[in-house]
């Protein structure tokens, strides 16, 4: 029987789960990470309290609850005046739901695995927008798949967004789909889905019922780097993001709120830029708002020359983060200094085969969070003197 999605607000947010919530999970997941690639062996001492408060950027009352779920599933033991020691991993941490599933907008619940299927066949549906834009998305998930995808002796075959797909619902054959946007190609997945076939998106613009939904954790990201830009004596911080029929950007946006709220920081009234094709270039200023979250390319060359015109300079004036991958040419242009945010391709990847070589009932309608990655640059920094 497929399980029902979760009932979310508007914005995507589970109701009644606070975001306290989703943030202990997340430093949980990246601790067991830190565990499993540290290679530490049973006994060894893992970070103290403090030390993994510096380290995760979080309170001591969030690293105390991640940690005490980590021992109360047998991955660490907590000594009192003494730190936290490594165990023998339990049998299941092999394929652990909770490192593998990233951070849920659901109950933290560990799925049904049951028994294991044998997939041989992984169609996986390109991105329509890397024909036009840099094509770093789905050159990087699909390199990430391929990679894994040998472990498992997994046939894969690449389509195109526009192609008809068709499969005998054999059990065989599983289908990721990148982003898809045409809705023609929704309606075709829809009805895989309903066929039976396992279906995951990633970086979804729509959220598919009957697929397992893979998004990226913008949200968080994009409230941190607030917090951390407020924390660093930006008065004014603002963003910059395209329209809201996407959910990168709708998420983008909430997490710039979030931590305005949480933080009872006023929004300067400039703060906020919506920036599309379709509407004249807005005006913005960046003498008044130092610090600036980019949600897309073209966002980063529109600061750049609103900095060019006052003679200012990313990053030595103007502290920048964006959240995608910026061409050659953005990258040039502002010394090759920007402070990026994208999605973990490998982690998407693992996440892929977690649900295609599991039962994933569980999991169908669900959207599940995974963390962003930080790949280039650092231009987080106080505000100059010239613009206090």
């Amino acid at each position: 029987m497929i399980k029902q999605s979760v009932s979310r607000t508007a914005a995507g947010e589970v109701i009644g789960q606070k975001p306290s919530q989703l943030l202990y999970i997340t430093v949980r997941n990246k601790i067991l990470a830190d565990l499993t690639k540290a290679g530490l062996k049973p006994g060894e001492r893992y970070f103290t309290e403090g030390e993994l408060v510096v380290r995760h950027n979080a309170s001591r009352n969030t690293i105390r609850r991640a940690m005490a779920d980590l021992e109360e599933q047998g991955y660490i033991k907590r000594q009192r005046g003494q730190g936290s020691f490594v165990c023998e991993f339990p049998a299941s941490a092999e394929a652990s739901p909770d490192l593998s599933r990233g951070v849920s907008l659901s109950p933290a619940v560990s799925p049904p695995l049951g028994k294991s299927v044998k997939i041989k066949r992984l169609v996986v549906i390109l991105a329509s927008w890397d024909d036009t834009a840099d094509g770093f998305y789905s050159s990087r998930v699909l390199q990430a798949i391929t990679s894994l995808g040998k472990e498992l002796d997994l046939a894969i075959e690449v389509r195109h967004p526009t192609d008809e797909i068709q499969i005998e619902p054999d059990g065989q054959t599983a289908v990721l789909a990148m982003d898809p946007r045409e809705t023609s190609l929704i309606l075709n997945l829809n009805k895989l889905a309903s066929q039976g076939v396992r279906i995951i998106l990633t970086g979804p613009k729509f959220i598919v019922p009957l697929a397992m939904n893979l998004c990226d954790a913008l949200r968080q990201t994009a409230c941190e780097a607030v917090k951390q830009f407020i924390r660093m004596g930006h008065r004014h911080v603002g963003i910059i993001y395209h329209s809201m029929d996407h959910r990168d950007f709708s998420q983008s946006l909430m997490g710039f709120i979030d931590a305005h709220s949480e933080l009872n920081h006023p929004i300067h009234p400039q703060g906020i830029v919506c920036y599309t094709n379709k509407i004249e270039k807005p005006s913005l200023d960046p003498t008044q708002i130092t610090a600036w979250i980019c949600t897309f390319n073209a966002a980063v060359n529109l600061l750049a020359t609103r900095c060019q015109l006052h003679d200012l300079s990313i990053p030595e004036d103007v502290s920048l983060v964006c959240f995608d991958s910026p061409n050659e040419r953005v990258v040039a242009a502002l010394g090759k200094q920007i402070s990026v945010m994208r999605p973990d391709a490998r982690l998407i990847a693992k996440n892929v085969f977690f649900a295609i070589t599991h039962r994933e009932d569980g999991l169908r309608g669900e959207v599940l969070e995974l963390p962003m990655q930080k790949v280039q640059g650092q231009t987080i920094a106080p505000p100059q003197t010239r613009n206090d």
